[in-house]
């Protein structure tokens, strides 16, 4: 990593923000999607399903995301969102704002089979999608998440770079047997 990234990762706003998690989380399941909170599991595809239509009830237009009256409620179903991937995939938050300089905090999640980082936050639009992935646009990408973590799992857990490779020839050889 580089050294902005690992300065980042010390800003006192970006620990604060991670130490306020399990209240922030508590106040989303009680507060702001209480139907999740009721599920039995509500950190799974039931419950993310659940909290895109949250977003719809609470937000209800995309530009509200975006909102300053809206910061804290769109903070808690990033919070949510990120939690609901870190769970299912052994991925760890990260403070990405060493690419914008001046930010604040920018909360990301960083997967240990990928090279790019995941912004929760931009799922939040996902629930104004006119024609989602069924069975919802949340759902779909939490798929697509679990779907590359298991296969990194299959494959003995390696460095993301030895995943790539090994995920080009599965395809390959997939591909040669289709012809």
């Amino acid at each position: 990593m580089n050294p902005e990234f690992e300065r980042a990762q010390q800003d006192p706003a970006y620990l604060a923000w991670l130490d306020a998690m399990d209240s922030e989380l508590r106040r989303f399941l009680t507060e702001d999607a209480p139907a999740v909170g009721e599920l039995d599991e509500p950190y799974s595809a039931e419950g993310l399903a659940l909290c895109e239509q949250a977003i719809r009830d609470r937000f209800q237009t995309f530009p509200a995301v975006d909102a300053p009256e809206n910061a804290d409620l769109a903070d808690r179903f990033t919070r949510y969102i990120g939690e609901v991937h870190r769970r299912a995939t052994e991925a760890r938050w990260a403070n990405a704002a060493h690419v914008v300089e001046g930010s604040g905090p920018q909360p990301q999640l960083i997967f240990p089979f990928s090279p790019w980082a995941f912004d929760p936050r931009e799922q939040i639009r996902g629930a104004f999608i006119q024609n989602p992935q069924p069975p919802s646009e949340l759902v779909w990408v939490l798929g697509n998440m679990t779907e590359d973590y298991e296969r990194w799992v299959d494959f003995g857990r390696p460095t993301v770079e030895e995943f790539e490779r090994l995920s080009l020839e599965r395809l390959r050889a997939e591909a040669d047997r289709n012809d």
